[in-house]
């Protein structure tokens, strides 16, 4: 399929059966690319719309693909889902999903925006003489008042993982007009967020090297998902913590299927 320089790519959503309140995403171009990222590429509506970027670029980046469990180099519920996947192939228009999408915000206190995993591929793709990015830049109506930590590209220009960029921190809490200007409050919660995201990956090494089994990574990493939730609930209390995170923060397992994990690597 021919490619596009300057062609339309959007993120759609889809809701996740039977979760109730978790959507699934995916990408499609202008030119006719349509990427599933773990999953369906076709109805829903637009989520990310209007994106203008190098569909070719956005095509390598959905690469390695394995079956159903591998995706943008990503391993299904070990490195991301689909809201990473779905922002490595957006890469090339500089947008990232929101909390627009249902889960969104549970999947990347797990997984980071774009995994866990170091994107070697990014540099690859890029190789065409477009200068890689080095940075997401800041959405607009928030000051980056917080240290980037691990969203740079390394020497090679290959993004290093995992790392929420200051913008998706703001723009998680920034929902709470209070909080979004309580600068210690949102110091405080980038601690707890980076902290946990540090752990996933060190779990995540560890079940790539073969140190820990599928169903001992999977309990540990749950487990760490919710003890970061409940710290993030006791900092900014039940009300906004819902507010932000919507009902399905009392399900975090719901996010993503674990059918395609287990059945590629057993229990």
């Amino acid at each position: 399929m021919a490619g596009s320089k300057s062609a339309t790519i959007e993120a759609w959503s889809i809701p996740i059966q039977p979760a109730p309140f978790a959507d699934h995403t995916y990408v499609t171009s202008s030119c006719g690319y349509r990427w599933g990222c773990f999953g369906r590429d076709a109805g829903g509506s637009v989520v990310v719309p209007g994106g203008i970027g190098d569909s070719n670029i956005a095509e390598c980046l959905s690469h390695p693909r394995a079956g159903s469990y591998e995706f943008a180099g990503l391993t299904y519920l070990v490195h991301g889902v689909c809201h990473q996947a779905t922002n490595r192939v957006l890469d090339p228009t500089n947008f990232t999903l929101s909390g627009a999408v249902r889960g969104y915000w549970i999947s990347t206190l797990r997984f980071g925006t774009y995994g866990l995993n170091p994107w070697t591929r990014r540099v690859l793709c890029y190789n065409t003489g477009k200068k890689p990015r080095t940075a997401v830049p800041p959405r607009s109506g928030f000051a980056s008042g917080l240290e980037t930590v691990d969203t740079a590209p390394n020497s090679s220009g290959a993004m290093r993982m995992p790392g929420i960029p200051d913008s998706a921190l703001l723009d998680m809490f920034g929902s709470s007009p209070e909080l979004s200007v309580n600068t210690e409050t949102i110091e405080r919660l980038s601690v707890v967020v980076r902290n946990s995201i540090r752990a996933q990956q060190a779990l995540a090494r560890q079940f790539d090297n073969k140190q820990i089994g599928p169903a001992d990574f999977q309990r540990r990493a749950q487990d760490e998902h919710r003890r970061v939730l409940t710290t993030i609930k006791e900092i900014i209390g039940p009300s906004r913590f819902y507010q932000i995170f919507g009902q399905i923060a009392d399900f975090p397992e719901f996010v993503a299927d674990p059918e395609p994990f287990f059945k590629e690597f057993g229990p």
